[in-house]
């Protein structure tokens, strides 16, 4: 290796060890556990992690740049220009051919496979002496290396030069005898160099390969250059060569964050020479929340993993439009792997066999965005591995972990600090807006990806003051109503909210429509229950499916919340039925206040009490039945409280009870000192002064409340 103008010598094995790790993951971390695993085996001493550092350190000092390795958050980062590693220019060299083969530059591809495969000069890894890497990394090493010879074959029998590749692939089908795609290469050399005795005896000597080491019969690309060359058959002129797909939608020029996320995708998508499976995973979350960009960013990123081609479907599974049919799906498939259209069957059942046919032996990645359910995503899921599969739905699709392997990776709402990243990412360097106006704004719009892109498509290259006057509109009225961009609807937040919101059932629209009262508290299953008249088995399906579908977000054991850019969007709905929200409010509220009334009264003996006991139809009730589980209860529930005292001020200030609610709650956040005191005390001001204008003796109570 070269550092600068200067050649380095790598001797110790330890150190190969380190350096092919880093540089086959250039440019990106490498865990410490991934080069633990690479140098020590599956089986490290406990002083692995200490001796890793010591031996980065030496390899720094080797290298003579100690800045070319970086520590990052949980491993390690090589930085090496793309023409700096001979992995890296192979990589680039091979897609710029294939892009000079799509556009018809043949010479140009062929000069360009020629340059990459110049850069194999022996096997990968020859001189690491790493059971992992040898066993992990050289088997994917060689297929790209493999994958690139039959391509500049292929461009080669284009150019009319078969004279010219039947020694190499004489050579290739020796050296890898299973290889189909080399002995269709090969026998379509000898057929078009008028050998075509020569060309049947090499089918024969593959298919007696075949049948005696694997089992099995030559395959349909195979099959197709022998009928082709026994004249049983149409004439094809190029038989070995796929079509490679890229169907891939742009990158978001503006993504920003997901790291997490992003690095467990690429984790369980990458190709593994070991895996029988294919690997199936869903990126689910809620409308807006970003998953179609990330799954396309990753997608990108691992192009390379996958050299045969990326298919890419919207499923309408959320949309205007009916979901996109199977069958639809399918042909599209196929058509863009090469199968004619006359020759696709009409029976949905031989459109997968065939499809999974058309896959078979290559490495694809399918991505199928915005899927309904489990149903629609099953019949496009590859046979065998070398595939990998991304979906992308608000459902979580949990028939696909329970009965085919898929991994969930969940994408919610993005941090604070995040959301105001990708707000001022999408803004760019337009008017430089104070951090504190972005990180307001970001507030405003919920922190939700998609809130965050229209607010910034609406104000970039704008001033400060238009940004100013756009967040006065975002808080003083309904914020889903503004956050929209005029000439397309699929570019507003009400859009994305609808759709779900339609798929629901009425339990499902009631219980959300509930919920939506208290947007960012949480609300536990046993008082959705109380207020909608449900047991708690019921109640708890409910939120599971509202969950299921992210409309909801759990929030630990029994508990959920609707954010308040959702609830902005029910506000706007008409109620399911009107006069059924209003008794599940007050239930709610009568039942917070009863479970408060009885927790408050444990605690703190000497406060006069209602009387009521909590009746049995007013549901499941917590367990309160000692000091511990009351304070356990008023801590846990503290901020519910709150934006149930808030929420109810609006409603019901003349009720009695919302009256000796609010005393008991400001008791405990008194003697406790808790910040919601603030809250729960201008409510009841605003409330008493409401209901001074009709009724002027509450004058004691505005006092008592104002002190």
């Amino acid at each position: 290796m070269r550092v600068g103008d200067e050649a380095v010598e790598v001797r110790s094995a330890r150190h190969r060890a380190v350096l092919a790790s880093l540089l086959l993951s250039a440019n990106r971390e490498v865990s410490v556990e991934t080069l633990i695993r690479h140098v020590w085996g599956e089986r490290p001493s406990g002083s692995a992690v200490a001796a890793l550092r010591v031996l980065i350190m030496r390899v720094r000092r080797s290298l003579g740049e100690p800045g070319l390795i970086r520590t990052s958050s949980s491993g390690y980062v090589i930085d090496v220009d793309n023409d700096g590693l001979d992995l890296l220019r192979f990589r680039g060299l091979t897609e710029r051919a294939k892009a000079a083969r799509t556009a018809g530059a043949l010479d140009r591809a062929a000069h360009l496979l020629d340059r990459a495969l110049a850069e194999w000069r022996g096997p990968a890894l020859s001189d690491v002496a790493s059971e992992s890497l040898h066993a992990s990394e050289v088997p994917l090493l060689l297929e790209d290396r493999l994958r690139a010879a039959a391509e500049r074959v292929d461009v080669n029998l284009q150019r009319g030069r078969h004279h010219e590749v039947i020694g190499e692939l004489r050579r290739l089908t020796q050296e890898y005898p299973l290889r189909e795609q080399f002995w269709a290469q090969f026998m379509l050399a000898l057929h078009l160099s008028d050998r075509r005795d020569e060309a049947l005896v090499a089918y024969r000597e593959v298919r007696r390969r075949l049948a005696e080491e694997v089992g099995i019969d030559p395959g349909p690309v195979l099959r197709s250059v022998y009928r082709a060359v026994v004249g049983d058959g149409p004439r094809i002129a190029e038989p070995a060569s796929l079509a490679v797909p890229c169907q891939l939608p742009p990158v978001a020029s503006s993504f920003f964050g997901r790291e997490a996320e992003a690095g467990r995708l690429r984790e369980l998508l990458q190709p593994a020479p070991d895996r029988i499976s294919v690997p199936i995973v869903t990126v689910c979350g809620p409308p807006g929340v970003g998953k179609t960009a990330l799954a396309t960013q990753v997608a990108h990123e691992l192009r390379a993993a996958y050299p045969d081609g990326q298919l890419w479907v919207d499923l309408r599974g959320h949309a205007a439009n009916p979901p996109l049919s199977t069958t639809a799906a399918l042909t599209g498939f196929l058509r863009s792997l090469s199968v004619p259209a006359a020759g696709l069957p009409e029976d949905q059942d031989e459109l997968v066999a065939a499809y999974r046919s058309a896959l078979s032996g290559r490495r694809v990645l399918v991505v199928l965005d915005n899927a309904a359910d489990t149903e629609q995503v099953r019949p496009l899921l590859p046979g065998g591995p070398g595939c990998a599969v991304v979906v992308t739905s608000r459902d979580e699709l949990r028939g696909l972990t329970v009965l085919n392997g898929g991994v969930r990776v969940r994408v919610d709402v993005p941090s604070p600090g995040e959301a105001a990243g990708l707000l001022s990412a999408a803004l760019g360097d337009d008017p430089g807006y104070p951090a504190e106006t972005i990180g307001e704004l970001a507030d405003l719009c919920g922190h939700l990806p998609l809130a965050l892109r229209i607010a910034a498509s609406n104000l970039v290259g704008k001033s400060r003051s238009h940004l100013e006057a756009y967040a006065a509109r975002l808080r003083a009225g309904n914020r889903v109503s503004v956050l929209s961009v005029g000439d397309d609807d699929k570019a507003a937040v009400l859009t994305a909210f609808e759709h779900s919101y339609r798929s629901l059932g009425p339990a499902a629209k009631r219980v959300l429509h509930l919920l939506a009262l208290l947007p960012g508290a949480d609300i536990a299953e046993a008082a959705v229950a109380a207020a909608t008249d449900q047991n708690l088995f019921q109640a708890g399906r409910t939120l599971e499916e509202l969950a299921g579908v992210s409309l909801v977000q759990r929030r630990g054991h029994d508990r959920y919340r609707v954010p308040h850019l959702l609830a902005d969007y029910v506000a706007l709905l008409p109620a399911v039925r009107g006069e059924q929200l209003r008794r599940d409010r007050h239930r709610l509220f009568d039942w917070y206040s009863k479970v408060a009334d009885r927790a408050t009264g444990l605690l703190y003996p000497d406060l006069p009490r209602t009387g009521r006991p909590l009746p049995d139809e007013a549901g499941p009730a917590p367990e309160v039945s000692d000091r511990a589980t009351a304070f356990a209860w008023l801590e846990t529930e503290r901020p519910t409280l709150a934006a149930v005292a808030v929420r109810w001020a609006g409603h019901a200030t003349g009720h009695l009870g919302f009256w000796q609610f609010v005393e008991r709650v400001r008791v405990h956040l008194a003697v406790n000192q808790h910040p919601e005191l603030a809250w729960v005390t201008e409510a009841a001001r605003l409330a008493a002064r409401k209901l001074a204008e009709s009724t002027p003796r509450v004058g004691g109570r505005l006092d008592a409340l104002s002190r």
